[in-house]
């Protein structure tokens, strides 16, 4: 893995991907998810001091958000390399597999705009109400289109995950690439949406059934 990230400008846009994310993270755990959060949420379903200790618990664990994001970017960033790589390849077309990483990491910033509009949305647009307005409240996006509440739990995170920021990240990809392979827009994009459409298919199925498994 470490090779896929060999070039100084990659490490850098790692480097800077990791901290905005953190920061994103460490915002919304201390200034977002509190304890009042909790108790809006909970006061009817359980006592003060109950919901106090699942509030600690909770703030306990943080650490392991922090110690996924890095994990996770590896993954996301491996799993849309090969299925672009793929397709370029059985297309006939080339391209250094160091800048299709430089490509792949400067769009994944519009996921950093993604949260970061998240934290402005929940501070000063909409204060949530409860902890589950976190999970279901997705702005531009198709759950946020037709509501969540005669929508299955198991639909939630596919639907969520069709908003504008993906549509903007597919966009970026497929203009940088079209760069890097000399080939029209147009190209680019059928490349992009056609592998990363089914990466991102795979990745709901699996999330969705791991949902059903935990139940």
């Amino acid at each position: 893995m470490s090779k896929l990230f060999s070039r100084h400008e990659n490490v850098l846009l790692y480097f800077f991907l990791l901290l905005f994310s953190l920061f994103a993270i460490y915002y919304s755990n201390t200034f977002i998810i509190t304890n009042s959060l909790y108790h809006n949420s909970l006061s009817e379903l359980l006592e003060a001091d109950r919901i106090d200790q699942m509030f600690e618990m909770q703030h306990k664990s943080i650490w392991m958000s922090y110690v996924f994001v890095p994990i996770f970017l590896l993954i996301k960033i491996t799993l849309v390399f090969t299925c672009i790589y793929i397709n370029l390849f059985l297309k006939n077309i080339t391209i250094d597999y160091k800048r299709l990483i430089t490509v792949l990491l400067t769009a994944e910033f519009i996921f950093i705009l993604q949260g970061l509009y998240k934290i402005v949305f929940f501070e000063y647009i909409h204060k949530p109400d409860g902890i589950e307005d976190l999970k279901t409240v997705m702005q531009f996006s198709l759950l946020d289109l037709v509501g969540s509440v005669n929508i299955s739990e198991y639909l939630h995170y596919p639907l969520q995950l069709m908003n504008l920021f993906e549509v903007a990240y597919v966009l970026a990809v497929s203009y940088l690439l079209s760069k890097e392979i000399q080939q029209p827009l147009q190209t680019g994009l059928k490349y992009v949406t056609v592998a990363y459409a089914t990466g991102l298919l795979l990745w709901c199925v699996t999330v969705i059934f791991i949902q059903i498994i935990l139940g």
